[in-house]
């Protein structure tokens, strides 16, 4: 919306008028001939032709044209570059499970001061809310639609409760033997295949070699890493230890095993690998995968003990069991980064996760124990 020559708003600023709170809109940014206010323009003092980017609904701009003398885009021409500018830009972005703003509205959290953006639309699931978003309070998969200047998307992509989905501004940085990441990797593979040296040892020469050749930084190395994810693990490590000293896996392990003796006793330990990659998969569904395989590698080593058979089968049976997080929306992070985007349904990923189990499933119970015989 552009002042007009006789506008209330010439010589006076936003605060003054109150324009937010009489008006039930909210004002993105100032643009004036061109330089635009993306932040602290609550105060400046408005000119004649000054445009306003305002965010409401038609009857809360109905009300602000006629009584500020404001003119209404369709009163005028302006084209995207205008809106957007070089500083400002949309980006969407996705409330991931376990957020902290999960409940919360936008003005709880105080968004708009903290991040100098402002979120136009919140779409969840099939619907599109654009009514009074900031008193919405969010849930899981809600996906935002910010406005915001781009220096401060970094600091909204560090905010871990939210996923921005945007397009990534990548750069190659070319440093002196970048070759050497490219050639350590399957070198670190090949030592651990053939023995070698073990994965763990290797890896850490290698990461030694790539630091001491300026591949990479200490500070690259360490923001690579996961610490979610090592935590996870740590935190479910004694699980599966007091699951093995507790008896508990070698009960689970004997009920899978009473199902395998359900069949021919030469298909016996086939079906019961079976049994635990059908329970694997079930398992890492509501569960991560990671928490899953700790959690029923003793169960692995347990049936295998007690069958008197190698135990490699039944290990990766419960790692590729664990790997087929296909039929819910948190079985795996990507499929909750497309869950809200892509307005799937619970149902959908059922639809399509349950028949590539099914298929996963016949092929390790066919193929496992003539990779890796019992």
């Amino acid at each position: 919306m552009e002042i007009d020559t006789d506008a209330p708003l010439v010589g006076t600023s936003l605060s003054k008028r109150e324009i937010g709170h009489n008006y039930g809109v909210d004002i993105l940014s100032v643009i004036r001939g061109n330089f635009r206010f993306d932040s602290n323009f609550r105060d400046l003092i408005l000119k004649e032709g000054d445009i306003l980017l305002v965010h409401g609904t038609l009857e809360n701009f109905v009300q602000l044209r006629d009584k500020e003398a404001m003119l209404l885009l369709t009163d005028m021409k302006i084209d995207q570059s205008e809106l957007l500018g070089t500083e400002s830009t949309i980006v969407e972005g996705l409330v991931t499970q376990g957020s902290e703003l999960i409940g919360k509205t936008l003005r709880n959290l105080d968004f708009r001061n903290a991040y100098d953006g402002f979120v136009m639309a919140v779409r969840r699931e099939e619907k599109t809310l654009r009514d009074r978003v900031s008193r919405i309070p969010l849930q899981f998969a809600d996906t935002l639609l910010i406005f915001l200047p781009k220096n401060r998307i970094n600091a909204l992509s560090n905010h871990g409760g939210l996923a921005i989905l945007q397009e990534l501004d990548i750069r190659i940085h070319k440093v002196r033997f970048w070759w050497l990441a490219i050639a350590i990797i399957p070198l670190i593979m090949l030592t651990a295949s053939f023995g070698w040296m073990g994965i763990l040892e290797a890896a850490l020469i290698g990461t030694v070699i790539l630091l001491l050749a300026k591949s990479i930084s200490i500070q690259e190395a360490y923001k690579a890493i996961n610490w979610s994810v090592i935590i996870l693990i740590a935190a479910f490590v004694p699980v599966g230890i007091a699951m093995d000293r507790s008896g508990a896996a070698d009960i689970i392990a004997n009920g899978i095993i009473e199902a395998g003796n359900l069949f021919p006793p030469d298909m016996a330990a086939t079906a019961s690998l079976s049994a635990l990659y059908l329970v694997a998969a079930l398992l890492t569904a509501v569960l991560s995968n990671n928490t899953a395989a700790i959690v029923l590698v003793p169960v692995a080593l347990a049936i295998s003990q007690q069958l008197g058979v190698d135990a490699r089968g039944f290990l990766l049976a419960v790692c590729f069991g664990a790997s087929t997080s296909f039929m819910t929306p948190m079985g795996y992070q990507t499929n909750l980064m497309v869950y809200g985007p892509g307005r799937y349904h619970f149902k959908d990923f059922v639809t399509a996760g349950l028949p590539l189990n099914l298929a996963f499933w016949i092929l390790a119970t066919i193929y496992i124990p003539k990779f890796w015989p019992f």
